[in-house]
């Protein structure tokens, strides 16, 4: 657990201290992933379907839509959130967000939320 929580910090800080997220614009909270994870979490929360297929669609949804910095960020957000006891923090979401996030790089900008969750639903069946 402490070790997910030491990652967790490392990708936050590489990503939003290093200027990476939205340097053009001086944004350092990852908005528009937070917004998108809001609006289609529900999209991807289905009980016959593993956890990892549900970090693995929203991360690419959130991909899609914002970019992968704001995927990422929110990700390792989330499993922050979840060290700090307001869930089961696992080391294997991070795996999963990023294999979302490689998947809505392959998808591209703007496309199909429905491409995202076949994606993931072939990986994370």
């Amino acid at each position: 657990m402490k070790s997910l929580v030491i990652l967790c910090g490392v990708v936050f800080n590489l990503f939003c201290f290093a200027g990476v997220t939205h340097a053009e614009q001086n944004e350092m909270i990852p908005v528009c992933g937070a917004i998108v994870a809001s609006r289609f979490v529900h999209e991807v929360k289905d009980p016959t379907k593993p956890d990892k297929y549900s970090h693995c669609s929203i991360s690419c949804v959130m991909t899609i839509y914002c970019g992968p910095s704001d995927s990422l960020e929110v990700g390792a957000l989330k499993e922050i959130y979840d060290a700090m006891g307001f869930g089961d923090p696992d080391i294997k979401d991070l795996e999963a967000d990023y294999a979302g996030v490689k998947a809505g790089l392959k998808i591209g900008f703007g496309g199909r939320r429905s491409s995202c969750y076949k994606a993931c639903g072939s990986l994370f069946p």
